[in-house]
């Protein structure tokens, strides 16, 4: 109880700090190499740049970004190379892990390493890995439902099939019920609330809850992924929810995501998460053979100061700085002790 309290006082500190003006302007004055007493903590570790969904504002998914899928031996080596001060391993980034046959093996093997692992995925595909994935040590699987029907589902989620990743969620919850193991740890759904939805939010939260996750995370509208409006400005903001009480709120003067980056099925080490197109790249991680000399090197230290003032280009219309989560209506189901 301590400890949540503890990171419940430190995150409103945080984001406190973030939104002022007096501490931004302290930090502005600092020396560039002061940025990296912030050390890098998660990783989003692409292992696909491939999606099988058409999203409505993913550039993924609307064919800007190439498909690609990185090898075992080099994510084992890149794994290898990252400092212990890195707590998390995200394996969701520009495309979804399950089209990459080996990412069960790629997530055992960062958990034998000691990494806490996360995936979130359209789960279309996840029945291949069942039984795989129960032994891998996954700590956390967030699926993506928007829709309590296939109408409004398949409205954000273009391409996805309900009843199909319905029935895939089942399958991973019976074998985790069923598993010595009893990973992944937490089985969540996340549902983007947006205008298709937010009339809908009590029906989906009694679709998840039958299901049998842990949890249902509800999560603000980004409407410019990667800062870009695929169908156009006016296109992607008419579907914000007309309840402003689930809009995002971008009011952060600091970047929170200064203490994460992104490495690309390839291996180049992106400074910041939504860099969907690759313009900032610090270095090669196999190339080079290092994280720590690419990260905290001096020559990418102006840069990363650039990203926690916000001053980049894709800074400006960068749709996350701001609340990602909506926390009144999100929702943990108690879970009932197997025998």
């Amino acid at each position: 109880m301590i400890k949540k309290i503890f990171r419940q006082a430190a995150r409103k500190t945080k984001s406190i700090l973030a939104c002022s003006k007096v501490f931004a302007g302290i930090i502005r004055c600092l020396p560039s190499w002061a940025v990296n007493l912030k050390k890098i903590v998660r990783v989003e570790l692409e292992v696909s740049s491939a999606c099988n969904l058409s999203c409505s504002f993913c550039p993924v998914g609307n064919k800007k970004v190439p498909p690609g899928l990185m090898d075992l031996v080099t994510h084992n080596k890149i794994i290898d190379l990252l400092p212990k001060t890195i707590r998390l391993i995200s394996y969701s980034y520009r495309g979804d892990v399950t089209l990459n046959p080996d990412f069960p093996k790629m997530i055992k093997y960062a958990h034998e390493k000691g990494f806490e692992t996360f995936i979130s995925t359209n789960g279309m595909l996840i029945d291949k890995y069942i039984d795989e994935l129960v032994k891998s040590g996954l700590d956390k699987i967030y699926f993506t439902i928007d829709g309590a029907t296939q109408d409004l589902q398949g409205k954000y989620r273009v391409g996805s099939d309900l009843e199909k990743i319905k029935s895939n969620i089942r399958l991973l919850v019976d074998a985790r019920k069923h598993s010595l193991s009893k990973y992944p740890k937490e089985i969540a759904v996340q549902s983007v609330v947006s205008r298709y939805n937010e009339t809908e939010i009590p029906d989906l939260v009694k679709l998840v809850e039958d299901l049998g996750v842990d949890k249902i995370i509800f999560k603000t509208l980004a409407v410019n992924v990667g800062g870009a409006y695929i169908k156009g400005k006016d296109f992607h903001e008419n579907l914000f929810p007309e309840n402003v009480k689930y809009r995002r709120k971008t009011n952060l003067l600091l970047c929170p995501f200064i203490e994460a980056c992104a490495i690309l099925h390839n291996g180049d080490i992106s400074v910041c998460c939504t860099d969907y197109g690759a313009k900032y790249i610090l270095g090669n991680i196999i190339r080079e053979n290092s994280f720590e000399n690419i990260i905290y090197g001096k020559k990418n230290r102006g840069l990363r100061k650039s990203v926690l003032l916000r001053t980049l280009g894709i800074c400006a219309d960068c749709p996350i700085t701001g609340d990602l989560w909506i926390p009144e209506i999100s929702r943990v189901f108690p879970q009932k002790k197997s025998k």
